[in-house]
């Protein structure tokens, strides 16, 4: 529902979720030690998901880290506005 909801407004979505899920749902208890906060095992998880949903999003929406690329990244911008 969540993920239909982000993918028809155009936002990024992360699935934190199925990685950390148990067979039944909830969360894997190696992650968890009262079923809804993470442990510091799953932060380690978590982090390991998110840069690359970063790093999509960035590359998207015209984000570069190249210097010779900002202004075709400036461009890219001004068409959005």
């Amino acid at each position: 529902m969540i993920r239909a909801y982000a993918d028809a407004e155009g936002i990024p979505y992360v699935d934190y979720h199925t990685p950390m899920a148990a067979a039944d749902g909830s969360m894997n208890a190696d992650y968890t030690k009262d079923g809804v906060h993470p442990t510091e095992a799953g932060y380690a998880v978590m982090e390991r998901i998110l840069p690359p949903v970063v790093k999509r999003v960035q590359a998207d929406r015209g984000f570069v880290k190249d210097k010779d690329r900002v202004a075709l990244s400036a461009r890219h911008f001004a068409r959005k506005l």
